[in-house]
């Protein structure tokens, strides 16, 4: 009846808890809690060409998109549960109608060679 199965695929990996996503706030975290003096601070500026508090809100903007992926994927994840259940049903709908209209086809077929006799 479709032209793919219904069926849904295994849900997809949770982002912010992630591997990726973990690492660069361990990795952050590192850099923020250890004690630096004036030079290093300097160098960690020259070296970034930016502050820290710039690459600070990029990990919150990443934290956030990672979350907000991850609730897509809740979504999409439960729409395909209803996607495959409603086909499953409509699929035994659409069965018992065929049926039903094979079997008046054979009802009309039948009464037009009684009518003839």
């Amino acid at each position: 009846m479709l032209s793919r199965p219904a069926e849904s695929p295994e849900p997809l990996p949770p982002i912010r808890s992630g591997e990726l996503v973990t690492r660069l706030h361990t990795g952050w975290s590192a850099l923020q809690s250890a004690p630096m003096s004036r030079w290093r601070r300097a160098i960690r500026r020259t070296l970034w060409h930016s502050d820290p508090d710039i690459v600070g809100d990029l990990i919150r903007a990443v934290d956030a998109l990672a979350e907000r992926c991850d609730e897509l994927n809740g979504r999409v994840a439960a729409l395909e549960t209803i996607t495959s259940e409603l086909t499953g049903i409509l699929g035994q709908e659409v069965t018992r109608l065929q049926a039903a209209v094979a079997g008046l086809q054979r009802d009309v077929a039948g009464q037009g060679t009684t009518d003839r006799a």
